[in-house]
């Protein structure tokens, strides 16, 4: 994905402010939306289920809201209020497969995991909350490139480390194109889309 969007970086780096108030909140949200979020998800992912994950990211939206009403002081409905709890009812009843929570499938560590996922949920809420106000600094394309490529400056030396541990993967040809939709489509085309309509 840091691939796809080093033009877009290089073509507009100019723009990024450089001022430190502005570079410590674009670090920020580099740590929030692609390197603490990415990690509490996928050690969630490793405990749990991918349906219960799946699930679980699709509520994204729901926390999203509860932050913009408390952070940027949007207006809260009724209708608002409404929808949230029962978006939250919904999912809570098909993971834990009715109202008592269910260990089974997993145990102790599949709800250890749920609640991996849901922190980073929060965080990468926090992480869009936040950079709509980035966004009247830069263009969404821009945003989405500094933050991806910047947070290269974690997950490199922890690539090292890993391949250090436990030596150079060996990916199949399918594996290799999962990691080309997840690049292209889930990162590059869905966060560019995302703050793009953001900033509309």
């Amino acid at each position: 994905a840091s691939l796809l969007l080093a033009p877009a970086l290089l073509r507009g780096w100019r723009a990024i402010p450089r001022d430190r108030r502005s570079l410590a909140t674009l670090a920020t949200l580099t740590l929030l939306g692609f390197v603490l979020n990415k990690a509490f998800e996928y050690f969630g992912l490793a405990l749990s289920t991918a349906s219960d994950v799946a699930l679980l990211i699709s509520t994204e939206s729901l926390f999203t809201a509860v932050l913009s009403w408390t952070l940027l002081r949007e207006r809260v409905t009724a209708a608002g209020v409404a929808a949230l709890g029962i978006g939250l009812a919904g999912v809570y009843l098909i993971v834990e497969r009715g109202l008592i929570p269910n260990l089974g499938g997993g145990g102790s560590g599949r709800v250890i995991g749920d609640l991996l996922v849901i922190f980073s949920l929060l965080l990468e809420s926090g992480y869009t909350i936040l950079g709509k106000r980035a966004l009247t600094q830069m263009p969404p394309l821009l945003f989405t490139a500094a933050t991806l490529v910047g947070s290269l400056f974690v997950w490199i030396p922890a690539g090292a480390v890993s391949v250090a541990r436990l030596g150079m993967p060996h990916l199949s040809l399918a594996t290799w194109l999962s990691v080309l939709y997840m690049a292209l489509v889930a990162t590059v085309l869905g966060y560019w889309l995302w703050f793009r309509a953001l900033a509309g």
